[in-house]
């Protein structure tokens, strides 16, 4: 589904790189993204404004020119450099007619990028970035952090058919995730489409005992499909009651975004390490 919503979560690295030792990471479903279209550029840049991410993990970029436009705008509300990953054409599901995909867009000051592949599933692709902090000294030590993330967008909408598309997205990140070193810092974020705790590719995602399992910061469990779930300040997906020409009507009643990390990034002595209470809706 396609919502307006933005969230994020900080990271904080103990390691003097520079006097900022926090790391912003923003995820966001930037809706159908063409690129081209003047007044969706601007409020992206009011959003960007409000929140600067060192880190932005983007979902539904429809075309590289859109994809580049992000870039553009995140450069436009920050002194520092950012750029973009590949931007790869979605290879899953080649008789789809709608295809969307994500990227990530990074400071680089804070980070430089080793690697990036794509992960194919049953629908959408699953996109791969290693990134290595640019610790001060790299230069002549070559030791550094490196933080491997997944970015993604699983299928949308109610039933059992689009929940098994899910849960098999998952288990294509989550091969790829287990066959990673062992400690390694891991984030795995965007548009999960879930709409309980208790669906499978959210239990899949955070089975226990799994190389780098992963982690729900947010650690809220229940039925995020409708207003009454009491914790209302975790729920995204629309702004909006009705549809306004483009992107979901029905309100703020679900929690579809996620940010997850691995075991690693929340042990309190660890050299990269999430800050309770930072992730927002």
């Amino acid at each position: 589904m396609k919502k307006q919503f933005l969230f994020c979560l900080v990271v904080l690295i103990s390691s003097p790189i520079f006097a900022q030792t926090e790391i912003k990471v923003l995820s966001y479903n930037v809706l159908n993204y063409y690129g081209n279209t003047g007044s969706r550029a601007d409020t992206l840049a009011k959003i960007l404004n409000y929140y600067t991410p060192d880190l932005f993990m983007v979902q539904e970029i429809k075309t590289e020119v859109g994809f580049q436009e992000i870039v553009s705008t995140l450069n436009g509300v920050n002194s520092d450099q950012y750029v973009g990953g590949t931007f790869v054409a979605q290879t899953s599901n080649p008789g789809s007619s709608w295809k969307l995909q994500q990227n990530i867009v990074y400071n680089t000051r804070v980070f430089g990028l080793a690697n990036e592949s794509v992960i194919t599933s049953t629908n959408r692709d699953i996109n791969y970035f290693k990134l290595f902090i640019k610790e001060e000294d790299i230069a002549t030590t070559n030791d550094t952090i490196f933080l491997h993330v997944f970015v993604t967008h699983l299928k949308s909408s109610q039933g059992t058919a689009n929940a098994q598309l899910r849960l098999e997205q998952a288990e294509s990140m989550r091969t790829a995730i287990n066959a990673l070193p062992a400690n390694s810092n891991v984030l795995c974020g965007g548009d999960f489409n879930l709409y309980t705790s208790t669906e499978d590719a959210y239990v899949h995602l955070l089975e226990t005992g799994l190389n780098n399992s992963l982690e729900d910061p947010i650690d809220m469990p229940g039925n995020w499909h409708n207003s009454s779930f009491p914790n209302k300040e975790i729920l995204t997906q629309s702004t909006r009651l009705n549809s306004l020409s483009d992107g979901a009507g029905g309100g703020m009643d679900d929690r579809f975004d996620f940010v997850l990390h691995s075991e690693n990034l929340g042990q309190n002595n660890a050299s990269l390490q999430y800050v309770d209470g930072t992730y927002n809706a």
